[in-house]
């Protein structure tokens, strides 16, 4: 069932508030508190939170306009509408200077009175909480960003070929903080093995987040988050939900940074001593050394897997991030009314998507490194194909990409060129045909990629200088074909052919 709006209505006026207020709850969606008096209305704004103010303009000892200055210093968010019998010019024109969402002129039948308040209303609060849900949405995608931010300094600390254990957990215990919400508040304690790291003013408080550290599968100590400051919300508390995933991630990071370097350890203390292979190693010491040796290898093994898998991590926080992008595109979307600006929106979120993809995959393959090319085309495709659907109209997708994995770095670059190709044959290439084919066929030698692109559409205006177009898609493309040091061809004799060659990346 959806929420209801809660409104607050200011008149002085009893008779008409009490209309007003059964008018716009029995439409189901409303629910009405009433105030006779501005001072009132303070009173309980203070005690509770509304959707929306309808007030009047005329009351005794102030007037709307005033009221609305009120409530746009203290809920400057809050949608403002006046209902008032005062028609003049100037009031209205004053109540929008001051911020107010609408103004409706009192008079004649209350139904379609009160009708078209509603629909004001409506209209107000779908605003309002668009709004709410965007700066929601835009504080969350800055923590992420803080929060990757963190992983990746995290990854320079441990990876850091000089430093030392101890140096690894102090730097660790300093970093912390800036990762999460309220960094000024935000303390940090880790444990290891009988030795204590805290930063300065570390106390333990109601609002406490604790991860065991485990080094070679045996518990070792553990990290601890407090925060310190005061909190007086509470309906929520200073720690996000996504925190929780955040300390995990350090915790893991930091679990694979300390095996990596007692492993370091122990061959930099071993690695000296080396048996010839005309030795017996039945000798105590050579056997000694050996099985040093071999303790050494299933600790790398080790550090390697822990390293994959927190590089699976971080890549699903880079796909989420990438979802929030487009999540917000998505819901900024609703409220434009211009096609041209909605287009590019939505062609941006395409480009996002195939950004993502291209994580997604690789997350959920066994291969961390490399994607399936084809299974990443394959899938763009189908999602471009659903994105463009028509009613009536079939267009087939036929690729030849047998066997070639590739690096991310080189996976999203033609990802972003093929979905600009796919998409402009999509929307232009088949105006008047029932059915269609786009054809991608892509051959790897050494590092040289080359890839054909083909439609069987209208084809391309023969007068049209394709190098040198407004198309936004195709200017990317030229782009990207640039910084992959490769060349671009077109062939306009059946449909269109877009024929490259690029430079894999490292």
């Amino acid at each position: 069932m959806p929420e209801k709006i809660p409104i607050l209505y200011v008149d002085d006026e009893p008779d008409l508030l009490e209309i007003g207020r059964q008018f716009l709850e029995t439409l189901g969606d409303f629910t009405v508190n009433t105030a006779e008096s501005v001072a009132d209305a303070k009173a309980m704004l203070i005690n509770k939170p509304f959707d929306v103010i309808v007030s009047d303009y005329q009351m005794p000892g102030t007037n709307g306009i005033e009221f609305l200055k009120y409530v746009r210093q203290q809920y400057p968010d809050t949608p403002f509408i006046l209902f008032t019998g005062r028609g003049r010019e100037e009031v209205v024109i004053e109540a929008i200077n001051n911020g107010a969402e609408a103004y409706l002129q009192k008079g004649g039948a209350p139904l379609p009175q009160f009708t078209e308040l509603a629909q004001k209303i409506r209209v107000a609060v779908d605003k309002y909480r668009a709004t709410r849900a965007l700066q929601r949405q835009t504080v969350v995608l800055g923590e992420r960003v803080k929060e990757l931010a963190c992983l990746y300094k995290l990854t320079e600390i441990v990876n850091a070929p000089e430093i030392s254990l101890e140096g690894m957990l102090k730097e660790t215990v300093d970093l912390i903080p800036s990762g999460y919400q309220h960094p000024k508040f935000t303390r940090a304690h880790i444990m290891f093995r009988g030795a204590e790291f805290s930063t300065p003013g570390f106390q333990r408080s109601i609002w406490n987040q604790n991860f065991p550290l485990f080094v070679d599968g045996e518990w070792a100590g553990s990290v601890e988050v407090s925060y310190t400051g005061e909190w007086a919300d509470a309906n929520s508390a200073p720690f996000l939900a996504e925190e929780n995933s955040l300390l995990r991630g350090l915790v893991r990071l930091l679990e694979n940074g300390i095996a990596r370097k007692i492993a370091d350890d122990r061959l930099r203390d071993n690695c000296g001593i080396r048996a010839p292979e005309t030795l017996n190693v039945a000798d105590p010491v050579l056997k000694g050394e050996r099985d040093l040796r071999l303790a050494a290898e299933k600790d790398l093994k080790r550090s390697r897997a822990l390293q994959e898998q927190l590089l699976r991590e971080v890549r699903q926080r880079v796909k989420n991030n990438l979802h929030t992008v487009h999540d917000l595109l998505a819901l900024q979307s609703k409220y434009i009314r211009d096609d041209n600006v909605l287009n590019a929106l939505q062609e941006s979120q395409n480009r996002i998507k195939a950004m993502a993809l291209v994580h997604e995959i690789v997350y959920q393959s066994p291969e961390i490194a490399n994607i399936d090319l084809d299974l990443y085309v394959k899938t763009l495709g189908k999602n471009l194909l659903e994105f463009y659907r028509q009613k009536g109209r079939e267009v087939i997708l036929r690729t030849d990409i047998p066997g070639i994995t590739l690096g991310v770095n080189t996976a999203i670059p033609i990802g972003l060129i093929l979905n600009e190709l796919m998409s402009n044959a999509l929307k232009h290439a088949f105006p008047d045909r029932d059915t269609g084919e786009i054809f991608i066929r892509v051959r790897r030698q050494d590092r040289n990629i080359s890839i054909v692109f083909r439609d069987d559409g209208v084809g391309m205006p023969r007068d049209l200088n394709w190098r040198d177009t407004r198309s936004l898609g195709l200017r990317m493309v030229f782009s990207i074909v640039e910084q992959m040091k490769g060349t671009i061809g077109l062939d306009r004799s059946r449909g269109t052919e877009f024929s490259m060659v690029l430079e894999e990346r490292k």
